[in-house]
């Protein structure tokens, strides 16, 4: 008794969006954990409540992680991020009659919920991306579901889709006969999501220890602003990387990629190495691969791909390209009313 009413005081201290484990922080969004420890005669569990906080207001309840020394666990398997308020959650929990998967998508600005029930193998970790207005599109075996915010469900292939991607409101696939897209409800957009994943919290390290403010966490990454200069550096590594040039277009890739650009150009950091391996020309939109390879779109809708260390960018489409996205290493695109994909390794 006294074990659960200590568990009850700790989940009900106040929770603040500057508190926690951060888990991501993308541009206004923040992700942190809240441990905690529950112990009874027979059963100990630990593990993290999370939380979000968009632009500082919050804190929302959005998952949680945890074991015991019996049968039973839960965790959140990844985040995906959109339309600057929407997050979706794809969790699980598992007991003696296996696991149950979960997904969830939240409005951070208005508290809006909406849980889909895509009735998954409670084994796999589902393929989610998430549109602009909160659309949650599901690859479940190669069956592609999007599931509207408002409710209800569109069922964009019966099978056979692998590369799902999502820019704005439009969505990519891949079949047999080449690349597919669809257009979702709402108002019309390009913006691109942000898969972020897995969710791993670290022990203290270096990287988490440098004073000043986090502009980007990922569970591999992590950049720091003190004053006027930028520190990147890789989680459970004591190099950095410094920045002392504006750097407000920030994105990672991988366990080891760091983009960083001023509006100007846009350079891509190895930081395995502390090398730079790219620099890019001015662009509309960028978007950083798993590999290293930086992508990008100018005004005319020229899309270009170089990777780290080649000895010039290779041009995908030399005008018209629009709602660009990636999945992988695969890059989408629309270009005279049809969808266009490429391997973008150059």
């Amino acid at each position: 008794m006294l074990a659960l009413a200590a568990l009850t005081l700790a989940l009900a201290a106040p929770v603040h969006c500057d508190s926690g484990a951060t888990v991501f922080v993308d541009g206004p969004l923040r992700v942190f954990g809240k441990g905690y420890r529950f112990h009874d005669a027979d059963e100990t569990e630990t593990g993290h409540k999370q939380y979000a906080c968009l632009r500082g207001r919050g804190p929302v309840a959005v998952g949680q992680d945890s074991v015991t020394n019996g049968t039973y666990g839960a965790a959140v398997e990844k985040y995906v991020f959109a339309g600057g308020r929407y997050l979706a959650a794809a969790s699980y929990d598992e007991g003696e009659g296996g696991a149950t998967q979960y997904l969830d998508v939240r409005d951070l600005r208005t508290g809006r919920h909406r849980s889909v029930n895509a009735m998954l193998d409670g084994a796999e970790v589902p393929i989610i991306r998430l549109s602009a207005n909160g659309d949650l599109a599901v690859d479940a075996d190669g069956a592609l579901t999007a599931y509207p915010f408002a409710g209800g469900k569109q069922v964009l292939a019966d099978t056979g889709a692998t590369g799902l991607a999502i820019a704005g409101t439009t969505v990519y696939w891949t079949q047999s006969d080449g690349p597919h897209s669809a257009v979702l409800a709402g108002n019309p957009s390009q913006e691109p999501d942000e898969v972020l994943e897995p969710v791993k919290f670290s022990r203290r390290n270096y990287c988490d220890s440098r004073a000043g403010r986090t502009v980007l966490r990922t569970p591999r990454i992590r950049v720091v602003r003190k004053g006027k200069a930028t520190v990147a550096c890789r989680v459970g590594s004591g190099r950095s990387v410094l920045f002392t040039e504006p750097t407000p277009d920030l994105h990672a890739a991988g366990d080891r990629w760091l983009s960083a650009g001023d509006g100007e150009q846009a350079k891509v950091y190895d930081l395995r190495s502390l090398q730079l391996v790219t620099i890019a020309p001015p662009a509309v939109s960028r978007a950083l691969l798993p590999d290293g390879t930086l992508v990008w779109s100018t005004a005319a809708g020229e899309l270009d791909v170089r990777a780290p260390g080649a000895a010039e960018a290779t041009t995908l489409e030399a005008a018209g390209a629009s709602a660009i996205a990636t999945t992988g290493t695969t890059v989408y695109w629309m270009a005279g009313g049809v969808a266009h994909s490429r391997t973008a390794r150059a």
